[in-house]
């Protein structure tokens, strides 16, 4: 149980790490998108 979530953890920190750029970039995309809309 306690390897589940040292798993799960750095699962979620690879995630963070990689996500952190593509995130940013889906935001902007995102704000872009509505901008355009309004």
């Amino acid at each position: 149980m306690v390897l589940l979530q040292v798993v799960l953890s750095l699962r979620l920190h690879h995630v963070l790490r990689t996500g952190a750029s593509q995130g940013l970039g889906i935001s902007i995309i995102q704000k872009s998108h509505h901008s355009y809309l309004d």
